[in-house]
């Protein structure tokens, strides 16, 4: 997961399209100038290398440069530095009012397309939509004993690496038959159409030496029953939703987490 979902680092694809963003904001300083000089662009960067990089101006005073110029020399500092500099310095330009609406959904849009596990927020700040403890356990669900399961977890998980194309209700999809796939193994029943997850739940509870407190699986029924509901789960539902990343990675860390609970309760047992 964490190859799939970007937390700790930042892809090539990711830092060329924040150089981007850096270009267009730059670009706009000489729009909004007056008489179209280069003026901003200099009062941009000098704050940028002052209040940013911390850094000595090297350019000198007298000779305004052309905007692409101080792009350049900013991205070149970027590159000698960590990679979450790249998301300090958008920060740095949303909070100075500098990233206006449509580059903000421009971002949001780049930031899901490229699998970052970040999103700029009305407060101009980077907030993580996973972290570290979410993917080490859809890690630890993939590896569990339920075998019909893990099948559906790595079809999650390619669904979800998917660049050009992600489909984020099949991500849901696969999550929620892994969990199912789970309480149909617990149950010991066979893997069919009659074989639903309901008819697993009520086998369990019949079971007197059952262990497992159903009480936590409440959360999962909810979405079980919003996404057959919506269209998720069985296509051509006339109200089927388009689920966006941030979906997708809810309902498979908690579908993980129920397998893991799972898992523990069958190896106790």
């Amino acid at each position: 997961m964490e190859d799939v979902i970007l937390i700790d680092s930042i892809s090539d694809s990711l830092k060329n399209r924040f150089s981007n963003i850096l270009y267009e904001v730059f670009e706009e300083t000489v729009k909004i100038s007056t008489y179209g000089t280069e003026s901003f662009s200099w009062d941009l960067y000098r704050f940028l290398i002052e209040e940013f990089f911390k850094e000595n101006i090297t350019f000198s005073l007298s000779s305004r440069h052309h905007y692409t110029t101080y792009h350049e020399d900013v991205i070149q500092k970027l590159e000698e530095l960590e990679w979450y500099m790249y998301y300090d310095l958008i920060e740095i330009l949303a909070k100075v009012n500098l990233i206006y609406k449509n580059l903000k959904e421009k971002i949001t849009r780049i930031l899901e397309e490229e699998q970052s596990g970040y999103r700029l927020m009305e407060n101009n700040e980077f907030v993580p939509i996973t972290d570290e403890h979410s993917i080490l356990t859809i890690d630890s669900a993939s590896e569990s004993p339920f075998e019909y399961a893990k099948t559906h977890l790595q079809n999650a998980i390619s669904n979800l690496s998917e660049k050009e194309n992600p489909d984020y209700n099949s991500v849901i999809r696969e999550a929620i038959n892994a969990v199912e796939s789970c309480f149909i193994q617990v149950a010991g029943l066979q893997p069919n159409k009659k074989n639903t997850l309901g008819v697993a739940i009520k086998k369990i509870i019949d079971n007197h030496n059952n262990e497992i407190d159903l009480t936590f699986i409440k959360p999962f029924e909810t979405m079980y029953g919003l996404a057959s509901n919506n269209g998720i789960r069985h296509a051509g539902n006339e109200k089927t939703i388009l689920s966006d990343l941030s979906d997708a990675i809810l309902v498979l860390t908690t579908c993980s987490a129920i397998i893991n609970y799972l898992s523990i309760k069958l190896i106790l047992h």
